[in-house]
């Protein structure tokens, strides 16, 4: 029987997902290899969907954004976190089934994303000097550490 965390990859204070790869004559670590490069690449799109939405509610909570400051910090965020995002990955669990495939659980740890997140909002926002100055209030900055907790 497979594993829960084959169909629901969750790791406390970790973002988690699953890499496969097919049983292959080139052997077990040429799979570990493909396995591991498909976990980052599932792990890669949690994260940016999950960042853009916090990403839009810390911009909008902080009371700055309009739709077109929204996008453009979305769209600074997203560049700059996945660069990083993935330093850090490893695989954390693996389960081989009876045919041979190989599946492999890939963490990240949240706190390691957040923190790349947080400094990517604030290199966003100094980019446009009015922004950083509305950005730079007190709450502000306590609603981005509230988003992206990485402590």
């Amino acid at each position: 029987m497979a594993p829960k965390w084959t169909c629901v990859p969750m790791v406390e204070g970790a973002y988690a997902g699953v890499g496969i790869a097919q049983k292959s004559a080139a052997g077990m670590g040429h799979m570990r290899r493909v396995a591991l490069a498909n976990g980052r690449s599932d792990l890669a799109q949690q994260i940016q969907s999950q960042v853009k939405d916090k990403v839009e509610t810390f911009t909008r909570a902080t009371g700055i954004a309009d739709n077109e400051t929204v996008d453009k910090v979305n769209m600074a965020v997203s560049k700059q976190v996945a660069k990083v995002n993935l330093k850090g990955s490893k695989a954390v669990d693996s389960w081989v089934t009876k045919s041979g495939t190989l599946y492999l659980l890939v963490t990240v740890p949240e706190s390691t994303v957040n923190g790349e997140v947080k400094k990517a909002v604030k290199t966003s926002f100094k980019n446009d000097e009015a922004l950083w100055q509305q950005f730079q209030s007190k709450q502000a900055m306590e609603g981005l550490e509230k988003e992206f907790p990485s402590n």
